[in-house]
C-alpha cells in the first residue's frame, strides 16, 4: 500500500507541463517539505476531497501574504463554489480545454471546461520537478472516461461515459521519459479502466514489454473473457490489477 500510494501529484505535474516557457514551475509536497516562505505569482492546489480542509487554510494563508491561488481537480470540479470562498481562480473540469484562456490574461474566477478534450492535447507531465522526493511510484494516464456507472465511483461525473485514450505514440514518449529519469520506476496506471475502449492492447502490452517496466493499474472483471490478454500480462511486466466490486450480492 504504501510503495502503491506513495506517489507525485499527476494533475499538478500536468498542469505545469501546460504553462508557457516563460514561467518557472517549483513542485512542493507538504508531505516531505515545510511551507515555504517564497513568493510566488501563483499557487496551484489540487486537493483531494480529504486534504480539501488544509488546502483551504494554505489557500486562505497564501492569498494573506498577497500571492494569488489557483485551484482544481476532482473535489474542486464537483464543489466550485465551495473552492471560490478561497481561491482567486477555480478550474472546474479538465484545464487543458480551459487553461489556454486563463494564460491569455482572462480574469474570470471560474473556467469551466466546455467540452472533454482529447488527450493528444495533454502534454508529457513534467515528471522531472518530482525527482526531489522519495517516490516509489510513478503515476501515468493513458486514458479517461469509463463506459461505466458505478455509484461509488466520480469518474463519468467528471471525465465521461466515453473513453478518450493517448496514442501509442504518446504513451512511448512519456515511459521513455520515466526510465530516462527514473531509470526502473514501477508504474501506476491511474486510468479508471485500463482495457477498457483499448483497440490496440497487444500493441501497448508488447510495448511494456520491450520497455521493461513494472506495472499496476485498474480494470473491471470482464477481463476474464479475455484470455488472450491475461496470457501476456506477467510478461509485460504487470504485477498488480484492481477489481473494484460495486455489490457482491447475488442478485446485482
Amino acid at each position: 500500500r504504501r510503495r502503491l500510494w506513495n506517489m507525485p501529484h499527476l494533475g499538478l505535474l500536468t498542469v505545469g507541463a501546460l504553462l508557457e516557457p516563460r514561467y518557472e514551475p517549483e513542485y512542493i509536497d507538504l508531505t516531505y517539505d515545510t511551507l515555504p516562505e517564497n513568493r510566488y505569482d501563483y499557487v496551484f492546489l489540487s486537493p483531494t476531497t480529504p486534504q480539501a480542509r488544509r488546502a483551504y487554510a494554505l489557500a486562505d494563508a497564501f492569498r494573506r501574504r498577497g500571492m494569488r491561488v489557483a485551484m482544481g481537480g476532482p473535489h474542486v470540479t464537483m464543489l466550485p463554489e465551495e473552492a471560490l470562498e478561497h481561491a482567486d481562480t477555480v478550474f472546474a473540469g479538465e484545464s487543458e480545454s480551459s487553461i489556454g484562456e486563463f494564460l491569455s490574461g482572462s480574469d474570470k474566477r471560474l473556467y469551466t471546461a466546455e467540452r472533454k478534450p482529447p488527450l493528444q492535447a495533454s502534454p508529457v507531465p513534467l515528471y522531472e520537478l518530482a525527482m526531489k522526493y522519495p517516490y516509489s511510484s510513478m503515476p501515468v494516464q493513458l486514458s479517461r472516461g469509463c463506459p461505466h456507472r458505478c455509484e461509488f465511483c466520480l469518474s463519468t461525473a467528471i471525465y465521461g461515459g466515453m473513453v478518450r485514450r493517448k496514442s501509442l505514440e504518446q504513451t512511448e514518449l512519456e515511459l521513455k521519459k520515466l526510465k530516462q529519469l527514473y531509470g526502473d520506476p514501477f508504474i501506476f496506471f491511474t486510468d479508471d479502466n485500463f482495457f477498457s475502449g483499448n483497440q490496440d492492447v497487444h500493441a501497448l502490452l508488447a510495448l511494456l514489454r520491450r520497455l521493461a517496466l513494472r506495472w499496476y493499474a485498474f480494470t473491471d472483471i470482464t477481463l476474464y473473457r479475455r484470455g488472450d490478454i491475461i496470457a501476456e500480462l506477467y510478461k509485460a511486466g504487470c504485477r498488480k490489477l484492481l477489481i473494484g466490486f460495486e455489490s457482491l450480492n447475488a442478485e446485482t
